[in-house]
């Protein structure tokens, strides 16, 4: 059901609750569904009124009479903590979004960790860690499929609240998102990034080729790029530096190469690394 009140129409589906604003005096809870023929063309004028066990909805010549509840028989989701204003830029939301595996047997990672002003991800064969612009002091897990929601949105993040169990994103145009968190201790992922990182030398144009060929493995070695599939290999000579010899799967490389075309390899030749000014991708290589 969603739900008329207080100048808002709001939806909660039991990780999230959306308010958008709608300035309409009535309250009541009704079914979506119920209302989707009314709605299958743009409305600019319509009327809410409420006729004894009715809820109208009229433009022009046309209504629709819905049965409705009252509003308080729906419950919602929120936060009533005094907000934060912040600056919240989504660029790399959604590649962390990408990667997380809501069936991951550890709960802390089946969302993405808000801390120290970062957002990370993993599903424990990639990891994206960007710079936010939140305060340190801000610290939730977030369910993936919280963070999807909050990318359908167009309006821009302009404050935050936070409970121990929730978190408020609150947007330029009166609308809000409202999410339950993972309550879960946050993953220690200090180890991601040690030792000492070379360059793989990787040229621009074979980055930007690389991600448009269908594979399965990636092979840098003697200075070539090699790209498996099946049974069948395609070579990219004169690619990379000369002196490496790794794989790395493609579902990951195409991770670290929406994000930057610089590649690095750790001294322990086990994790790749994409660098740019606000995001680092790191990738499991293949023995």
């Amino acid at each position: 059901m969603v739900k008329l009140d207080d100048g808002h129409l709001i939806a909660y589906g039991g990780t999230f609750c959306i308010r958008v604003p709608m300035p309409v005096d009535v309250g009541a809870c009704f079914n979506p569904a119920l209302a989707a023929t009314f709605f299958r063309k743009e409305r600019k004028l319509v009327s809410y009124t409420l006729n004894k066990n009715k809820l109208v909805l009229q433009e022009g010549k046309e209504k629709l009479s819905l049965p409705f509840l009252p509003p308080d028989e729906m419950p919602v989701l929120d936060v009533l903590s005094k907000p934060v204003k912040v600056k919240f830029d989504m660029t790399h939301l959604k590649t962390a979004a990408d990667i997380v595996d809501p069936a991951h047997s550890k709960l802390c990672c089946q969302g993405i960790q808000f801390r120290y002003g970062m957002l990370e991800a993993t599903d424990g064969k990639v990891m994206v860690a960007a710079i936010t612009d939140f305060d340190d002091a801000l610290e939730f897990n977030l369910p993936v499929a919280s963070a999807k929601a909050l990318l359908r949105f167009k309006s821009e993040v302009v404050g935050i609240a936070t409970d121990p169990n929730a978190v408020k994103f609150l947007f330029k145009d009166g609308s809000s998102l409202t999410s339950l968190c993972l309550c879960e201790e946050l993953v220690d992922t200090s180890q991601f990034f040690a030792g000492d990182w070379t360059s793989l030398k990787l040229k621009a144009e074979v980055a930007k080729d690389l991600l448009s060929i269908p594979c399965d493995t990636v092979i840098f070695f003697g200075g070539n790029v090699t790209y498996v599939k099946d049974l069948s290999e395609g070579q990219l000579t004169g690619a990379c530096g000369k002196e490496f010899d790794i794989k790395v799967a493609k579902d990951n490389l195409d991770v670290m190469l929406r994000v930057s075309a610089d590649i690095r390899l750790s001294d322990d030749k086990n994790r790749l690394m994409s660098v740019s000014d606000t995001c680092r991708v790191i990738s499991t290589t293949k023995r």
